[in-house]
């Protein structure tokens, strides 16, 4: 299947493959529906995920065997760690780039690679949720390449799917969620109406190779709420399904200081917002895109202009605990509405940086932390924190291993 279909055929193959999830196989697995009680978790981005490449003559290739580095290696001393805090399951984000390209010995290496461990997770205490996780290391296959209707690049994702959902499908479905798409790339809620065929499509995959195996579904914008609540369940009723939405609001704040993020100039900017520390940053950014050498004139007006624009929105919006609340509130709602019980909607990621150019957020990151995590358990979501260790400033562990002990009291755990 090329990106030349035309839209007919492109709504022909979404309806055969939708198919598969009425077809005997499906079928055949009837009986109780039974998944992971989830609680508590932490997000594992460093295993599976982000494979060493390398680029000959233009063409990108893998570094073989993949994941073989330091990097992506966790002790068992560590899982020990993990369950003695009080994190109940894992959620192991895995790159799907690696699994569509490779096939024979490769492919095979990989699914054992998996299994192995999703076993070794399951036997240290821990259910775990398998994440098929989109990253921006083969550009054929990043997050936006994977979601354009009738692509041959989501064509090779759907086969794919079916053939994790086969890789998982012996584990006992009360220790393991295959999540079908991390945060799909498609990032305005009106993209959702060409998601809702796209997730059809990949719950039929799955569920043809893997009649009882739970599965993980989520709506577009980054895994928003509101793309959440907007999704058609009908076609998902009579499945062994939980969803999952991530909460990052407000994004100014989470994402400070982030390197490449429209944020960066931040730094400083307090949570509940105030009107004193809002013109406080601003001045700040000032001086910091003053003293960027790369910036042209007119490049700094736009930063400025935009990193202003920012700030005004987020003191508008009087962001705090109330509000957390009440967007929690919406989803329990929608949950109730639709007969879903709480503890199948999963809060998938939250996280906050740790500093924002160098200086520490402190107790306002503590704050948002605890608040997020009260109301999600108040809700009676499970909740998984971004991340345990790797990059982007989120991780509970530094590069040495050491824990931020800030984040044992704002996530509840174990002392």
């Amino acid at each position: 299947m090329t990106s030349g279909l035309t839209r007919r055929q492109s709504l022909g193959f979404f309806a055969a493959a939708a198919a598969l999830a009425t077809s005997p196989a499906a079928a055949e697995g009837s009986g109780p529906v039974r998944a992971p009680l989830l609680r508590r978790g932490v997000n594992f981005h460093h295993p599976l995920n982000w494979p060493e490449t390398t680029s000959r003559n233009g063409r990108l290739d893998y570094v073989w065997p993949p994941f073989a580095n330091d990097v992506h290696k966790t002790s068992d001393d560590e899982l020990r760690r993990l369950k003695a805090l009080g994190f109940d399951f894992i959620r192991v984000t895995v790159d799907p780039s690696i699994l569509i390209v490779s096939e024979g010995d490769r492919r095979q290496l990989l699914a054992d690679r998996i299994r192995s461990l999703v076993a070794r997770l399951n036997a240290a205490g821990f259910a775990v949720v398998v994440d098929l996780h989109p990253v921006r290391v083969n550009p054929a296959y990043q997050p936006s390449a994977l979601v354009q209707p009738g692509a041959e690049a989501f064509a090779a994702y759907l086969r794919m799917v079916g053939q994790v959902a086969a890789i998982l499908k012996d584990f006992p479905p009360d220790r393991i969620v295959f999540e079908l798409m991390n945060e799909p790339g498609l990032d305005k809620l009106s993209d959702a109406p060409r998601w809702q065929p796209m997730l059809e499509a990949l719950h039929a995959s799955a569920r043809a190779a893997a009649p009882n195996l739970p599965l993980m579904l989520e709506g577009v914008m980054w895994s928003d709420r509101k793309a959440l609540i907007g999704l058609d369940l009908a076609p998902f009723r009579s499945s062994n399904v939980l969803y999952t939405f991530h909460y990052y609001e407000p994004h100014s704040f989470t994402h400070q200081g982030v390197e490449n993020d429209v944020t960066s100039y931040c730094h400083d900017l307090a949570w509940p917002a105030r009107a004193d520390n809002v013109a406080t940053v601003y001045s700040q950014a000032e001086r910091l895109v003053a003293a960027n050498p790369r910036l042209s004139a007119a490049e700094r007006a736009d930063a400025l202009t935009r990193t202003k624009f920012l700030l005004d929105q987020y003191l508008a919006a009087g962001h705090n605990a109330a509000r957390i609340r009440s967007d929690f509130e919406e989803v329990a709602q929608w949950a109730k509405r639709n007969s879903i019980p709480a503890d199948r909607v999963v809060l998938g990621e939250f996280g906050c940086v740790f500093s924002s150019n160098g200086r520490p957020l402190g107790q306002d990151r503590v704050s948002w932390l605890a608040a997020v995590r009260q109301t999600s358990e108040a809700m009676g979501f499970p909740w998984a924190y971004w991340a345990y260790k790797g990059y982007g400033g989120m991780e509970l562990i530094d590069p040495a291993g050491t824990m931020h002990q800030e984040l044992i009291g704002a996530l509840g755990l174990n002392a």
